[in-house]
């Protein structure tokens, strides 16, 4: 199989989303890019690509995250919404504790797709 390199990724292949999907009850991602390809991701594996979250959601609006401040993720949190952001280069979601992630194509493909140049990064 040839390597997907960063050279011939556009938005009309994996630098754009189709769509984002919340599956089995909030505990799981579906990433769709503008190519069809799709990547079904546990949330649990999402947080692990990031050391904290991007926003707090306070009264339905997005504020930075205040870095001195502790997360705690427990086994019940869950993704409640998520989003286009970015023209659509990112998704956001929304978690149920109040905080919101960003997250962009790249990570996804460098967290699930094999062939991609960067993978594993």
């Amino acid at each position: 199989m040839r390597k997907l390199l960063d050279r011939d990724i556009d938005s009309s292949n994996y630098a754009t989303f189709k769509n984002c999907l919340i599956t089995r009850n909030g505990r799981e991602l579906e990433f769709v890019f503008a190519c069809g390809m799709s990547y079904d991701v546990p949330l649990e594996y999402v947080l692990k690509w990031f050391s904290k979250p991007h926003y707090t959601v306070l009264n339905g609006k997005l504020k930075p995250w205040n870095g001195t401040k502790h997360i705690s993720i427990s086994q019940r949190v869950k993704v409640i919404k998520c989003r286009r952001v970015l023209q659509r280069t990112a998704i956001r979601i929304y978690l149920n504790n109040n905080t919101a992630y960003d997250i962009v194509w790249d990570t996804v493909l460098m967290a699930c797709e094999k062939l991609y140049q960067h993978f594993g990064d």
